[in-house]
């Protein structure tokens, strides 16, 4: 009588489901040397189309929104950045000063480039804070712009400087 064939092998197992995606890594909201960005230009424009170019003063009201551009270093290509907003109190500021009224809140976003015009995040500035708004890789050798406009009638305008207390929108490395 011949022998009995060997056993089948077993199936192998189902795949792994795939793993959850990491939600992307921010960076600390604050200002190390050599892991931040000044902006290199801050452009004010109106809702009649008129603009005005301006280093230090940026405008967010009901009638203007300001696009700042950050020269991001090639030395970056293997970071993080993330966009973050530094509020202080004015109690706290030595160099600078803000001027604010109404109520809302400051919508930033992309203002060019895939995602333009997608809201990234929202600020309350009657809260003292440091905000991280966005977080990605960084576009290393490129400049970024962001837009931020007013959402609920919030005035805004404030003289960004990173002297102590930073105030303003900077881009930050990790």
């Amino acid at each position: 009588m011949p022998a009995p064939p060997p056993p089948m092998p077993a199936p192998p197992p189902p795949p792994a489901p795939p793993a959850p995606q990491p939600k992307p890594k921010q960076c600390a909201p604050e200002l190390k040397p050599h892991l931040f960005v000044l902006p290199n230009s801050i452009v004010i424009t109106s809702t009649s189309g008129q603009t005005w170019t301006h280093q230090y003063l940026p405008s967010l009201s009901p009638t203007n929104s300001t696009t700042f551009t950050y020269p991001i270093p090639t030395a970056w290509s293997s970071k993080t950045c993330s966009l973050i907003f530094t509020w202080p109190t004015k109690d706290k500021l030595q160099t600078s000063d803000y001027w604010v009224s109404g109520s809302g809140a400051l919508s930033f976003a992309k203002a060019d480039g895939e995602g333009a015009g997608v809201e990234l995040g929202r600020v309350q500035p009657a809260t003292e804070g440091r905000y991280v708004i966005w977080s990605g890789v960084c576009e290393a050798g490129k400049e970024v712009r962001f837009r931020g406009s007013s959402v609920g009638g919030v005035d805004l305008r404030w003289f960004q400087d990173y002297n102590p207390e930073p105030i303003g929108l900077w881009v930050v490395a990790c």
